[in-house]
């Protein structure tokens, strides 16, 4: 029977998130629905999977670029395009629409790893920014500097021995905001703790009046903030993104001569080979804390 790519694509998001096998998380799924709406329904939508070639993605990729999408989004919609085609199964999991894909031929643009190089902030930047802000909005962007916590996970930070833990002087990573509501984190290596300087674990709590259990940014009614909220706050302020602090973490650690291990631990970076699942530097508690108390911030605490 024959299906067309808005029937498959629907089909297939919906195994995407409760397949037993890697589900896909919200934000994930955010991105394809975007992709849907805006490029592989309007263009595809109607044509029987079928009649997705090599020939008709070249023309899609076309459009796209007309469009001036970037190589990375044009890539990332071209790739989801197929696996909507391959998603298509019989009963007994055999290929209904089986396809070589001829990329050179679908030629699309390059993603040149230059290009994708985002904002970073230097440290008098950072010191502006962090003076354009106030309130919540500023301690939240401090830990961020702090921490190279993605701001999904600072969102889900509570004042809470399994979270932020100031006795221990470490924040426990094992939950992300999305639309609202807790999930896992991103990855399995989004699961850890980083531990915290000693100056920006009394700067919190200095200046965070939290019962326990409460999430350290939150509205009034105790819920916490959303996305689109601190992004709107970070435009006000001429942040460029919030992983514009990740990268200023990470470069910080880097010119400390922090070991990679405990950078990709404290960030949440995965393990490359097996040389690195073969080290176990991340695991001593005591080197992290030393490294963490050395190392500083790499900035001045607001004077709240």
């Amino acid at each position: 029977m024959d299906m067309n790519v808005a029937a498959q694509a629907k089909i297939y998001l919906n195994q995407l998130q409760i397949r037993k096998r890697s589900p896909a998380r919200g934000n994930t799924i955010s991105a394809y629905e975007s992709y849907l709406k805006n490029w592989i329904v309007p263009n595809l939508g109607t044509l029987d999977l079928a009649e997705i070639k090599n020939g008709t993605l070249r023309k899609f990729v076309s459009t796209l670029s007309e469009a001036k999408l970037s190589p990375a989004s044009i890539g990332g919609i071209v790739q989801f395009t197929k696996s909507i085609v391959k998603s298509a199964v019989s009963a007994e999991g055999e290929f209904l629409y089986p396809a070589v894909w001829n990329n050179e031929f679908i030629d699309a643009p390059p993603i040149c790893a230059r290009d994708q190089e985002g904002p970073i902030l230097s440290r008098d930047a950072l010191q502006d920014a962090l003076q354009r802000t106030q309130g919540q909005f500023r301690t939240l962007c401090v830990l961020a500097a702090g921490t190279g916590l993605r701001i999904s996970e600072i969102l889900a930070v509570k004042r809470d021995s399994s979270s932020w833990d100031p006795d221990n002087v470490v924040i426990r990573v094992n939950a992300q905001i999305y639309k609202g509501l807790e999930q896992d984190p991103k990855t399995d290596a989004g699961f850890r703790e980083v531990d915290l300087a000693p100056d920006l674990n009394q700067y919190l709590l200095n200046v965070v009046h939290k019962k326990n259990g409460e999430y350290l940014f939150a509205t009034k009614g105790g819920r916490p903030l959303s996305l689109p909220t601190v992004y709107g706050q970070a435009k006000k302020a001429g942040i460029p993104g919030f992983h514009s602090f990740r990268r200023f973490k990470i470069t910080h650690l880097r010119m400390c001569m922090i070991p990679e291990d405990i950078i990709k631990f404290w960030i949440g970076h995965a393990d490359k080979d097996i040389t690195d699942r073969y080290s176990k530097m991340a695991e001593n508690v005591g080197a992290r804390k030393r490294y963490a108390a050395s190392t500083g911030l790499g900035f001045d605490l607001p004077k709240d």
